[in-house]
């Protein structure tokens, strides 16, 4: 169904999510700061993040600039929901600016983080871009 990564300190969260979305048949990887987030992408290049803002050792906007700016064009262009417990509108903007797909503000429903999840994983690995950039990388 396709590999998420979701970078979130609170383990709580990120155990809730990783059993969800475990059971609706996605692979699930979890990193606990910013600095293993960066590490994580790297190496297992997920279909999506699923990204908190507020982090230890590197903030949630410096990674989803990063991913954004990678060289790696597969990388670069991961899907990102933001799940963040700002909600302001300038936050919103901010990361919609920085380049995530959706931010969804805490309390989320785990149905539409699901619902998004599936979606946009699926417009990703559907795009030609995706099939061309993943034979390159291997």
């Amino acid at each position: 169904m396709g590999h998420i990564l979701i970078v979130e300190d609170d383990l709580e969260l990120s155990e809730i999510l990783e059993f969800n979305l475990t059971r609706k048949g996605f692979d699930v990887l979890v990193a606990k700061d910013g600095l293993d987030a960066c590490r994580v992408i790297g190496r297992e290049k997920p279909d999506l993040i699923l990204l908190d803002i507020m982090l230890p050792l590197l903030d949630g906007w410096e990674i989803c600039r990063m991913v954004r700016s990678h060289l790696d064009p597969l990388i670069a262009r991961t899907p990102i929901i933001k799940l963040s417990a700002l909600s302001s509108r300038e936050d919103k903007l901010k990361g919609y600016d920085l380049g995530a797909d959706l931010y969804l503000p805490k309390p989320y429903k785990m149905k539409e983080v699901i619902i998004s999840a599936q979606q946009l994983i699926a417009s990703f690995v559907n795009n030609p871009d995706y099939k061309q950039s993943a034979r390159m990388s291997e």
